[in-house]
């Protein structure tokens, strides 16, 4: 600043008058420049030096390893130079140990004893200690089963009729906070078993359907048969006053998601929960009732879907005999590939949505015919003993989640 004020001072900006000479343009002009490089020299220069003293090797300690820091002086370039890898603690469900959170519990870094984070820059001699997040299982709480559900034993998948058993009329289970998975079963109940007696279940996926699904519930009122309906959240919501007409003719309702996602299986447990939810609160607000069982479109699932439909109280329905009716093959196929096929215990997949289904309205009634001239009887999933009473199973509604066990560690 005093070499541009002495500049000044020799060039004035002008003379009496306001005129400035040639020369003192020039020559003003010059000096100025030159002054200006000079400083910017000296300001990279200053720059210049202080990136070299902050790129000096340092030398530190890493969970008792020296390592040698070139560059970067951080905890991150640390672990990266010494190549150690640390991964934040994750949530694990409580009965199968499944991750619900990848970053439940945050990577542990000491330097010098003293807690820090990955970004910390490090002076010659720090000793950093780095340790990964501790794993967790999620807290347990109770869930009060009020003598409704079903009992222990009930496979995840029921692909053939099975008797669903009765839990303690009254106790608790524990269950994972977030999972609902149960890990302890109600002493006194009674196991679930398959029914081996000459029993069909007919199941209807992907309505309701105006076209269709009113021509099924006409045939099997006629022939005094109850069936089971998967329906979609999207139908039910178009047309809520065929799920409440199939629930007043007996029929058992069965959610079949929101949007029939075939790929639920390798869908994230937030995507599987959302569909499955959707679909059973779009039944519930047709009807006043929540759903008792789930089947998963395409009949693909996992783990998380089973525990998705069972935190929601509702049985995973599979299928023992799939004639592809949806395929529309000429009715008396249909007929032949379902006859070839069955057995006591089945459960027969067919459809009344998602297409023309005229040719599965076509055969119903041979079909139920002739299982019947094979002294087959019928049933629904909402039937708790198919061959004798015909009752109604109790829907298992998830009871308020209370009396946190706290965090239990993985070790």
């Amino acid at each position: 600043m005093g070499m541009l004020r002495s500049l000044r001072a020799e060039y004035p900006a002008g003379r009496p008058g306001g005129v400035m000479t040639r020369e003192h343009w020039y020559g003003g002009n010059h000096l100025l420049i030159l002054a200006t490089a000079l400083i910017l020299l000296i300001s990279a220069g200053a720059t210049a030096a202080a990136v070299a003293m902050s790129s000096e090797p340092i030398r530190v300690t890493l969970n008792d390893r020296p390592v040698v820091l070139r560059h970067s002086h951080t905890i991150a370039a640390a672990l990266s130079a010494a190549t150690v890898t640390v991964r934040d603690g994750r949530l694990l469900s409580a009965r199968f140990h499944r991750v619900l959170d990848e970053h439940a519990a945050p990577v542990q870094v000491l330097v010098n004893g003293r807690p820090a984070r990955l970004n910390t820059t490090l002076r010659n001699g720090d000793r950093v200690e780095g340790r990964p997040g501790p794993d967790f299982v999620e807290p347990l709480v109770h869930r009060v089963l009020g003598g409704n559900g079903w009992g222990p034993g009930l496979p995840d998948i029921e692909r053939a009729v099975w008797r669903p058993g009765i839990p303690a009329g009254a106790g608790d289970v524990l269950v994972g906070e977030r999972s609902h998975e149960i890990v302890s079963e109600v002493p006194g109940a009674v196991p679930a078993s398959p029914d081996t007696g000459k029993v069909v279940e007919l199941t209807f996926d992907d309505g309701p359907d105006p076209r269709w699904t009113p021509q099924i519930l006409a045939v099997l009122a006629s022939e005094g048969v109850r069936a089971t309906f998967s329906d979609v959240g999207l139908s039910v919501n178009r047309h809520p006053d065929l799920v409440r007409q199939e629930l007043a003719m007996g029929e058992t309702v069965c959610n079949h998601t929101l949007h029939h996602n075939e790929h639920l299986d390798t869908a994230p447990l937030p995507v599987i929960e959302a569909e499955i939810d959707s679909g059973a609160d779009a039944i519930r607000a047709a009807t006043g009732q929540d759903p008792t069982c789930y089947r998963p479109p395409a009949g693909r699932w996992s783990p998380d879907v089973v525990a998705a439909a069972h935190a929601r109280g509702e049985r995973v329905l599979g299928y023992t005999v799939d004639p592809s009716d949806y395929l529309k093959p000429p009715p008396q196929e249909i007929l032949a590939r379902i006859l070839a096929s069955v057995h006591p215990g089945s459960v027969v997949i067919l459809h009344d949505g998602g297409g023309d289904r005229s040719h599965t309205v076509a055969m119903l009634r041979s079909l139920i015919d002739a299982l019947k001239a094979q002294d087959y009887h019928f049933t629904t999933m909402g039937d708790e003993s198919p061959t004798t009473s015909g009752a109604q199973t109790p829907n298992l509604s998830p009871a308020p989640l209370t009396f946190p066990l706290g965090m239990l560690p993985i070790v």
